[in-house]
């Protein structure tokens, strides 16, 4: 009688068990009561706007089959797509600070739901790069990087949040060059950073992440920097109204009746301090023949042959000693006589 009870008592202690664990089970796959199902998922194309851009917003779910759902989007919550599998919203953000919130609703056929939302806050940061290279006093264009070459690059982000515009000093931020992250010159409050051409020579990609004090990305841009080559520029150097800046000379030169010119050469983009500098190293050639100077390496005098004119090719090579993949060449003809 004792073994039957205890038989019993462990059939009926099974049985409870296996029903306990089919309704766990169950539960599990259950919605919550909220009517709201987990596996959707948003994104934002370009991942961190800019003030003003286009952008897309997606939804995806590896749970729901999303293409015979209906879908509803809201901007700020004023409904403003609805339709069976529309996945994908195009807007356009507005001023930097200015955020907007986009929210998503997901009906399937079998009567499950589920909402999602994502704040959208357009920020910016401008890039300005000045290359350190050389160029004559009184120039109005701007330097070129060149080989080599050395360039400091000038965050200014613009980012507001609660409406209060956060203070740069504050701001990490994360430097790479062509991949490479530069950690000495990454950090809080550095929005300079000083970079140098490479050898192989190739153009250069910078990359800038901006982060707030949580650590949070809240910002990035990129500049691509072109290889430039550095120029020679020839202008005469009259001696009543001095370096004739206003006219380049190029191709054939002709002097008239004068009996002597003196030429000066202006380099353009080299990384030395000056013209007649130690680094800077100038040969000039007249019809071939290498000319000694004896006063500034980028002065030549030409004097005139005899009385019959006559015509001469001047050529002049001007190498960094430092940088050996800085250099220029340039030249021009000559013509004496009427």
């Amino acid at each position: 009688m004792i073994k039957s009870l205890s038989k019993i008592f462990f059939l009926s202690t099974a049985l409870l068990a296996f029903l306990f664990s089919i309704n766990f089970v169950s539960a599990q796959s259950m919605p919550g009561v909220s009517g709201q199902l987990a596996g959707v998922e948003m994104s934002v194309s370009p991942e961190k706007p800019k003030p003003n851009q286009d952008v897309s917003v997606s939804v995806v779910s590896y749970s729901l089959n999303l293409d015979s759902a209906t879908i509803r989007w809201y901007i700020d919550d004023v409904l403003k797509k609805e339709g069976v599998g529309i996945k994908d919203l195009n807007l356009r953000t507005g001023k930097s600070g200015e955020s907007v919130d986009v929210r998503v609703e997901v009906f399937t056929n079998d009567g499950r739901s589920v909402e999602q939302s994502i704040i959208i806050n357009p920020a910016e940061v401008s890039l300005i790069i000045e290359a350190n290279s050389y160029v004559p006093p009184l120039y109005k264009g701007r330097a070129y990087f060149t080989s080599q070459g050395i360039a400091k690059i000038i965050a200014v982000p613009n980012i507001i949040q609660n409406d209060i515009k956060l203070d740069s000093k504050k701001l990490s931020y994360k430097w790479t060059m062509n991949g490479i992250v530069l950690g000495s010159q990454s950090g809080t409050g550095k929005n300079t950073v000083i970079i140098e051409g490479s050898i192989p020579i190739r153009d250069i990609t910078v990359d800038l992440e901006v982060m707030d004090v949580s650590g949070r990305i809240v910002a990035t841009e990129s500049a691509f920097i072109n290889i430039s080559n550095p120029k020679i520029l020839f202008y005469e150097n009259s001696s009543l109204y001095g370096i004739l800046s206003n006219k380049a000379i190029s191709g054939n030169y002709n002097i008239g009746g004068k009996e002597e010119v003196r030429i000066v050469a202006k380099p353009y983009f080299f990384d030395f301090s000056g013209i007649n500098t130690k680094e800077s190293n100038y040969k000039w050639s007249v019809n071939g023949k290498t000319v000694s100077l004896s006063g500034a390496k980028n002065e030549i005098l030409l004097r005139q042959d005899g009385k019959t004119g006559g015509a001469a090719s001047v050529s002049l090579k001007i190498e960094n000693q430092v940088r050996i993949f800085q250099f220029a060449e340039n030249n021009f003809n000559i013509t004496f006589g009427n």
